[in-house]
Order: C-alpha cells, then structure tokens, then sequence
C-alpha cells in the first residue's frame, strides 16, 4: 500500500498500525467469514484478512477512498466476504469503552496539534469504512496516513497488532476517535505550538500520534 500525502482539498495525511496480546475481554467474541476474521468486543470491532486478500480494492485501499470522499464520489462496495462495520461499532460510547489505555507522551518532539488535526478531519470523512493496512514487513505497525510532511512537527498516525501475516482494519471513526482523544487530552504548549503525542489501546489493537520525521 501506498503512503498517502496528499496536497489536494484533503490535508496531508498518513495512517500505521500496531498492537498488543491481550486476554480476551469479556464480551469478546471473533466470527470467520469467507474473506475475514471479525473480532469483536463489546461493539468495538476490528477485522483481520488472509495475506492473500487484495488491497489494491478500492474499498479497501485507503488512498482510494480519500480520492473519492475529496471528489465527493460513491465509494464503492466491499468486497465478497468482507463486512461492513456495524453501525453499533460507529457510536463514541463504544469507542470509549473498548479504550483500556489512553496514554499520553507529549513532550517537544511531538507533532503540532494543527496537523493532526487536519489528520482528524480527514479521518473523520470516511467515518463507517474500514481503514485497511497491509501486513507489516518488520515487527508489528504499518504506517497509513500523516499530514504536514515534511514540514517541522508533522503527524501521523499508526495502528498496530500482534498478527504480522495478516492485513488488519479498523474501523476509521475508531481511529479518528483516538487521534481526537489524544489530541483532546495530551495538547501541551501554546498558540501554534501545540503538540499532542499518545497512543490509545483498544484490547488487541493501538493507535499512536506521533510526529513523522523526515
């Protein structure tokens, strides 16, 4: 998958992923399908997909939907085997729920508040979509989307787990629901100097903030 950054309408965006091994929490629960493993957790979900799905779907390819959603297109249809979130999965209250750590690690070489929160509003667009990575090469994460590179300060953002021989989705309106939360409580500094680092856990999955560099 392509690292995203666009110059368009849309902010400079780009997305990771990374995660944690943890016992499963009450209400947990995983479905197979066809095309994909969906884990749930009390409403949160995510979804986990074989090496050999296709990321280069467009409604799984994260660059492809920014394209659309900016052009104010359709977006298209998931593929065979692959669900939709839930709708339940799209409510704050459950994103707020499944957060079992909302870490904060601001400090001077965190990114600016203002590019994440372009970040956010990019995110927050393709709210009820899946937000896909490929399966990272090295350890854990596989970074998406940032925004302000390569300017001093510029965002990104990454979600991670502990299953590297698979792609992963999560829910976009979680991630940008985590990257709001940080931003909301880890922002230090003043005028445009506000920064924001942290990360958000959400049972099996992470998503950082963080500052891309060069």
């Amino acid at each position: 998958m392509q690292f995203l950054n666009f110059l368009l309408p849309l902010p400079v965006v780009l997305l990771q992923l990374a995660g944690v091994a943890h016992a499963a929490p009450r209400g947990s629960n995983t479905t197979i399908l066809p095309g994909a493993v969906v884990h749930k957790s009390n409403g949160f979900e995510w979804l986990s997909l074989p090496s050999s799905a296709d990321l280069s779907h467009p409604a799984l390819n994260l660059s492809s939907l920014l394209e659309l959603s900016a052009a104010g297109r359709p977006l298209p249809s998931l593929p065979s085997g692959i669900p939709a979130p839930s709708r339940l999965s799209d409510l704050i209250g459950v994103h707020a729920d499944a957060a079992t750590t909302i870490h904060c690690e601001t400090s001077d070489a965190s990114p600016y508040r203002m590019y994440s929160e372009k970040m956010l509003k990019t995110m927050k667009q393709l709210q009820h979509q899946w937000c896909c990575v490929d399966k990272p090469k090295d350890g854990t994460c596989r970074m998406m989307l940032m925004s302000g590179y390569p300017k001093p300060g510029a965002a990104a953002t990454d979600i991670c787990n502990y299953t590297p021989h698979n792609h992963i989705c999560l829910n976009c309106g979680a991630a940008a629901w985590a990257i709001e939360v940080i931003i909301d409580k880890c922002t230090e500094g003043v005028a445009l100097n506000r920064q924001a680092g942290g990360y958000v856990k959400f049972n099996d999955v992470v998503v950082n903030l963080y500052t891309k560099w060069a």
